[in-house]
């Protein structure tokens, strides 16, 4: 503080020293209406993900039933085609769907 100036100069100066020093806000960013094509692409990919997961978690289980010797294998067949060849089904159209899809949007 010098001595000829007021106490009200020195608080003014000493925030716009301030001022300088402290950033402004950031920018603003150009908000888009939401579409839902990401969070629809995301769920599909995670669905067939999770049912070719399933597929093979249903294939390995099926051969260490027959390999352990907790079934037959004549058994094991016929649980896998029962559980499995609809499963495949239902997958190989849903993940054909998810490619397709994928293709024609590129």
């Amino acid at each position: 503080m010098t001595p000829d100036a007021s106490p009200r100069e020195d608080v003014a100066d000493a925030f716009e020293t301030l001022g300088s020093e402290v950033p402004g806000p950031p920018p603003v960013a150009e908000e888009r209406p939401y579409s839902p094509d990401r969070d629809r692409e995301k769920m599909r990919g995670r669905i067939a993900s999770g049912l070719l997961i399933l597929i093979g978690a249903l294939t390995i289980a099926s051969y260490a039933l027959a390999v352990l010797g907790a079934r037959s294998v004549d058994d094991v067949a016929k649980l896998h085609g029962l559980i499995v060849s609809p499963l495949l089904a239902l997958t190989s159209g849903i993940v054909g769907f998810y490619f397709g899809t994928q293709t024609r949007r590129d």
